[in-house]
């Protein structure tokens, strides 16, 4: 054997080892690469997906939260303004109990002022009545009815 034919012989093993790789070991190593690379493909294609939905979803969540704060201040200002009209509404209410109490109480003073006014005419009628009778009792003498007539008034 010649280092020829073992060369020779080598190759043919050589070829036949790569024929048969290549007919039964490569293509299921190259469809496992290639089912890897979809995979991976199909991950980044993923990955881009959800990054735009994030993208949306946080703009999205930005919309709500400025319409959140603008119905929280809308809500705010109409609270402040319901508040203005209770206080508007209770100041008008009090006013109102205000001016119906004191026109009570004028009426209460008007009816005491009346109640007094007649006690004082009944005893000033009895006073000049009992000084009348004093005056015609006693002579009819000027400086006596003076006198008498100065001490009544000097008593009123």
């Amino acid at each position: 054997m010649s280092i020829n034919s073992t060369i020779f012989g080598q190759i043919i093993s050589f070829i036949i080892f790569v024929f048969l790789c290549m007919k039964y070991v490569w293509p299921p190593l190259i469809s496992m690469i290639e089912d890897r690379k979809k995979k991976i493909s199909d991950d980044l294609t993923s990955i881009k997906l959800a990054k735009m939905k994030l993208k949306i979803s946080k703009e999205k969540i930005k919309k709500e939260i400025i319409n959140a704060k603008l119905e929280a201040k809308l809500i705010i200002e109409n609270a402040s303004q319901y508040k203005l009209k209770l206080l508007n509404a209770a100041v008008f209410e009090a006013k109102i109990k205000k001016n119906r109490i004191i026109e009570e109480a004028y009426s209460k003073i008007n009816l005491r002022k009346k109640y007094v006014e007649k006690e004082l005419r009944k005893k000033i009628i009895t006073l000049v009545m009992l000084a009348s009778e004093k005056v015609i009792q006693c002579s009819m003498d000027t400086d006596k009815d003076n006198k008498i007539v100065n001490k009544i008034i000097s008593t009123l």
